[in-house]
């Protein structure tokens, strides 16, 4: 760093350091940020420093500059074949209708085995801290072996137009479309697989192939929905550090908290916190090998950064993906055509930091909850009698599921565990009552805190009761009035 205080040497650099100084000079800009220079990396408190204004460079930045290729500083932003411009061909007058119209050809160089499928298989595209940049960047040029692709919030276009997209930005319904999947789970009660449009594991299209996101959320459902999945599409990417993993989404939380309006709470919003405690792993036979003891155990993140993702699952002796971590389909806010008529009451929140929010060491956190008493005895007759039932219908009345969040719990732990309602709903359509529960184990039960004591999560439960439409407000009373609370419990 002393050597550097000075000057720093051209040669001395990386090459792809070397490139983006080439790029910046040629777009006559003055200023080139990169964040491995410009942030003091052995420095605990200057990288906390700098790394919660990330959000904002980007944000203000006139371009970004994407190696999209480089697997590393030392491939280069610029390509080693020699250019390969397009050559300008006069059309005849009358057939473009102006007199003077052009067509403009060039050869192709791009490998014919990945044309067509735009920016999302780039190697730059693994990695997790590019998702926020890519997010956050309001123009990117992006820089592959071939060819310079350009993305902005207008367009992505690329020189042999195998990647060409002029279609306004509209993140959430493009992705909708393309993954229709994601709001209609296969309800497989074994694996919880993907239904069909999600099995290519493909999680960076909402950020590659369409112009950059504008943001134009319809309603607050869309907004909680898009969270979860920049947190899916997160957990699909790798970092150099496992430190990085939530440090790396500290601008995406800072840009959805400006956006909402809300607050973030253990990577979570706040605002239906009970809906998003309900996250689980996907997969009823899926756990993860082990838990990060610095997180808290209702948060998403207790799960490590090489847990998350794609769940692999074996079928006959194959691999096949049997869902994806974090998973939030089941969540009430697209698609899901759930009415939720109770979800549980948070009555304190309290988390500390080492330093700086978001990117620093999390010293507590912990949630105090109003326990309710839950499953309630004789809900399973009682909703079995709400059923009207044809004489080929055998589907059971009621259907229990458990998400363990790890491996290695005591399913029949002396009574130990127990479940801590979340919410409950209606699901239209197939005309079932729903709940999910978070399963929880004692921690110390000498130890209180205002009169509660302390838990950690484990898991969740998922119930569905059929329950005809008719018979609904019936059946939602029968809960409603059974809803007792019974003490305050910290879950920690």
């Amino acid at each position: 760093m002393t050597a550097f205080a000075n000057s720093l040497p051209f040669e001395a650099l990386p090459r792809s350091f070397q490139d983006a100084i080439v790029i910046t000079r040629g777009l006559e800009v003055d200023y080139l940020w990169i964040d491995s220079l410009c942030i003091v990396q052995d420095d605990r408190e200057d990288w906390e420093r700098e790394a919660a204004k990330m959000g904002g460079i980007f944000q203000g930045a006139f371009v970004t500059i994407a190696a999209a290729s480089a697997p590393g500083p030392n491939h280069g932003c610029l390509f080693d074949l020699p250019l390969n411009p397009s050559h300008e061909f006069p059309l005849p007058n009358g057939i473009d209708g102006s007199g003077n119209g052009k067509l403009y050809v060039k050869r192709v160089l791009a490998d014919p085995t990945t044309m067509g499928r735009g920016l999302a298989n780039m190697p730059i595209q693994k990695r997790g801290w590019i998702l926020q940049e890519m997010l956050l960047s309001r123009r990117v040029l992006h820089c592959a072996d071939s060819q310079i692709v350009w993305q902005c919030h207008s367009l992505v276009e690329s020189e042999d137009q195998f990647t060409a997209n002029t279609i306004a930005s509209d993140w959430i319904s493009r992705s909708l479309q393309k993954y229709s999947g994601l709001v209609t789970f296969t309800k497989g009660f074994t694996a919880g697989g993907l239904s069909a449009p999600f099995t290519n594991g493909d999680l960076s299209y909402a950020v590659t192939d369409v112009p950059l996101p504008n943001f134009n959320f319809p309603n607050q459902g869309y907004g909680k929905f898009t969270w979860w999945m920049w947190m899916m599409n997160h957990s699909s990417r790798s970092l150099t550090f496992y430190d990085d993993s939530l440090p790396s989404l500290a601008g995406i939380a800072a840009l959805y908290c400006r956006l909402t309006g809300e607050e973030m709470v253990g990577w979570m919003p706040k605002e239906d916190l009970p809906l998003h405690l309900s996250w689980h792993s996907g997969g009823a036979t899926w756990a993860s090998s082990a838990q990060d003891e610095r997180q808290p155990s209702w948060s998403w993140t207790v799960v490590r950064p090489q847990d998350r993702g794609m769940i692999l699952t074996k079928n006959f002796n194959q691999d096949y993906i049997g869902g994806f971590f974090p998973s939030f389909a089941h969540m009430p806010f697209v698609g899901s055509r759930i009415d939720v008529f109770w979800k549980a009451h948070v009555d304190e929140i309290d988390i500390s930091w080492a330093g700086q929010p978001m990117v620093s060491q999390l010293v507590s956190a912990s949630l105090t909850l109003r326990r309710v008493s839950w499953p309630i005895p004789g809900i399973g007759t009682f909703m079995d009698g709400a059923v009207v039932r044809s004489p080929s219908r055998t589907d059971p009345c009621c259907v229990k599921i458990l998400y363990f969040d790890f491996v290695g719990i005591p399913v029949d732990g002396a009574g130990q565990l127990m479940e801590l309602l979340l919410w409950v709903g209606f699901k239209q359509g197939q005309a079932v009552i729903v709940s999910f529960a978070m399963l929880i184990e004692p921690l110390d039960m000498m130890a209180e805190h205002r009169g509660a004591r302390h838990y950690r999560r484990v898991g969740i439960v998922e119930r569905w009761w059929m329950c005809d439409s008719s018979k609904r407000a019936m059946a939602e009373a029968f809960i409603l009035e059974r809803l007792h609370v019974l003490d305050k419990v910290v879950i920690v």
